[in-house]
């Protein structure tokens, strides 16, 4: 069998072969092994491979791209006259100059662990057990309704017909458990934890269930709550899925030069309250999106987005920036071989503040806690709007009881813009690095 490295030199090849100016391929072998959580019976394991080819051609400033779940000739030849054909049919790109061309790597540490590469169905399970056990020692009142732990080994490469050839392999393990709370014959609203690592040793599913079970059991016996406008203390999935889309639409270079971001034309210029502090760093040890190169085969560096509320940076790839005659900030993200590449942020870190979540609570005189959001955020505009569950009503300081389903609207650039203030610890997850965060004026809204 061929080694990816010739799979992906063997597509560049063929592509410009074929009459294209350009081509890149993408290859990309991943194993994963599962094991689920489904009530009380947590030792279903299965072993899936993903493999697959990516492969963009450029014929005279039209981009063409086409995918491939195999890497025999055959496939690898057809996504090659699929992608090529594609290209010539596509619209032409006028700012279009090149594919990135080769440069020197980082060096990285903490991404490939030898314990998960040859992780046993047995030890899967038995994490999953830690994590379940660990449920009902944290409150006889909870239990598990749903779950899972999975573990990782992956190897990708990027070839271009500019001369770039890298390639890496990555480890990764991650989990998450829901669970549910009984009391009295009242149930609790779903609750969910999740952890993820690049090394084992630092993957704590004992950590996972244990929460879950807590916001679980502080999800029962829900009270109704009239609208009031106040302080709203996110934790820290709600700042994942409320405050960093905006933020990442608004530093994204393609959404700057289209106008679309409210941020176009403000770097040097303050965004935010002096308090916050974003940097992007793709190379930072044990990181979810540390490596040494990106999905266009670009060195991954460190950018500083945020330094105290003042617009340092936006994030490119090579095509942004290109057209503005820069650098790339190395940010060109790809979810699988099936996508091309896009602007997206890599470990995303946040500053962290010097009060715990109990503190912050403290200096509450009237709001909410929040520990999941559902609902519409929209990047431009920062307006968002949904239903916070795992909440609990705050006054005068203290945690008083669990809140129905209500819902929390505002506008994460005017609320970004008042007093803000982050907490601490900060969680990774995923590639956001994120403390708990208090906002003031921001909508609740009673659905009665």
């Amino acid at each position: 069998m061929s080694s990816t490295f010739e799979i992906a030199e063997k597509a560049v090849r063929i592509t410009c072969n074929m009459g294209a100016n350009e081509a890149e391929a993408y290859v990309e072998r991943r194993k994963v092994l599962e094991v689920f959580l489904e009530r009380n019976d947590f030792k279903t394991v299965r072993v899936k491979w993903h493999v697959g080819i990516g492969v963009r051609a450029v014929y005279s400033k039209r981009v063409g791209f086409s995918y491939a779940s195999s890497l025999t000739s055959s496939s690898v030849e057809e996504v090659c006259k699929a992608s090529f054909k594609n290209a010539k049919l596509s619209p032409e790109l006028k700012d279009w100059v090149s594919l990135p061309s080769p440069m020197p790597l980082p060096r990285v540490e903490g991404t490939f662990c030898n314990e998960i590469a040859n992780l046993s169905e047995f030890q899967l399970v038995d994490l999953a057990r830690r994590g379940y056990e660990a449920i009902f020692e944290a409150d006889k009142r909870a239990r598990c309704d749903d779950g899972k732990i999975s573990a990782i080994i992956e190897e990708t490469v990027i070839a271009n017909s500019n001369g770039i050839l890298v390639g890496e392999e990555g480890t990764a393990i991650s989990g998450y458990i829901v669970c549910v709370a009984s009391e009295a014959g009242k149930t609790s609203s779903f609750a969910s934890s999740s952890g993820n690592a690049r090394m084992l040793s630092q993957f704590k599913p004992e950590d996972i269930g244990r929460e879950a079970a807590l916001l679980a059991v502080r999800s029962l016996n829900p009270r109704k709550i009239g609208s009031f406008k106040g302080k709203v203390l996110l934790e820290w999935m709600p700042v994942t899925s409320i405050i960093l889309p905006v933020i990442g639409f608004s530093v994204n270079a393609d959404m700057v030069q289209r106008k679309s971001s409210l941020w176009t034309g403000k770097i040097g210029e303050r965004v935010c309250s002096s308090n916050i502090s974003i940097v992007d760093n793709g190379t930072i040890p044990g990181g979810m999106a540390t490596s040494r190169f990106d999905g266009e085969g670009v060195a991954r560096r460190i950018t500083p987005i945020i330094s105290n509320g003042v617009l340092e940076n936006y994030i490119y790839d090579s095509y942004t920036a290109f057209k503005e005659s820069k650098e790339s900030t190395g940010n060109a993200g790809r979810a699988s071989y099936a996508s091309m590449p896009s602007i997206s942020f890599s470990n995303v870190i946040f500053n962290e503040g010097l009060k715990s979540v109990d503190e912050l609570v403290s200096e509450v005189d009237k709001g909410l806690l929040v520990g999941r959001f559902s609902g519409n955020v929209e990047p431009a505009s920062g307006i968002f709007s949904g239903t916070v569950k795992q909440s609990v009503y705050i006054e005068n300081g203290e945690v008083k009881f669990a809140v129905e389903e209500v819902m929390i609207s505002g506008n994460v650039f005017q609320l970004l813009s008042g007093n803000v203030i982050l907490g601490k610890p900060r969680r990774m997850l995923g590639g956001a690095h994120v403390p708990p965060i208090l906002l003031e004026d921001v909508n609740v809204i009673s659905k009665t």
